[in-house]
């Protein structure tokens, strides 16, 4: 396993994203999309099979992590421009992209904007959103919303893992960075459910 380098890269807002690069310098590059309220630990033991091969690159999006940024609202659109950016600052002409969740909304934009930084698109739990997204049947969409943490989290659980994976919340790295405040939380949930 390689060691990750953290770098910064400046916006012209002023936000200044932390960005964790790995694998060899010369490899194919592989910048890796999270979901929403969620830093880089998302990829933590995914990326570590990848690095070997790949320039495996993540970032902490605006609110998340490390990365500071002005408040205001959060769009797919500006969190594409940002991974452009990351990929711009590092001097990576083209990547493979893989998305989850949100930031397979986010890869989408990104290949429909840029079609030529991109050299395979993987998208992972994900929708295009708007009129063309499969919604969440309303049984689904209460049990999220329950006010009961511990009842979220295990619908999540179900939601995200196998009963053979267990089903201890602690064991995962997909629910959100613990750091976020609740305002932070709320930004990431409109590009979360926008087209």
């Amino acid at each position: 396993m390689s060691t990750i380098e953290v770098l910064h890269v400046g916006r012209p807002d002023g936000a200044r994203l932390e960005v964790q690069v790995a694998g060899p310098a010369g490899g194919p590059a592989l910048l890796l999309l999270q979901g929403q309220a969620s830093s880089h630990d998302w990829w933590t033991g995914l990326r570590d099979r990848h690095q070997n091969r790949y320039r495996t690159v993540t970032m902490d999006y605006r609110g998340t992590g490390q990365t500071t940024a002005p408040n205001g609202d959060l769009t797919t659109q500006l969190l594409a421009d940002d991974a452009v950016a990351v990929l711009e600052d590092l001097g990576i002409d083209t990547a493979h992209v893989y998305g989850t969740s949100m930031g397979g909304r986010v890869a989408q934009i990104l290949a429909g904007r840029h079609p030529s930084r991109v050299l395979s698109l993987i998208l992972a739990c994900t929708s295009p959103g708007g009129p063309h997204a499969t919604e969440r049947d309303n049984d689904v969409r209460r049990a999220l919303a329950n006010p009961d943490k511990r009842a979220r989290l295990a619908t999540m659980v179900e939601l995200f893992y196998t009963p053979e994976w267990g089903n201890d919340p602690a064991r995962s790295r997909i629910f959100g960075d613990p750091t976020m405040t609740s305002a932070e939380r709320q930004r990431h949930l409109k590009p979360s459910s926008r087209a």
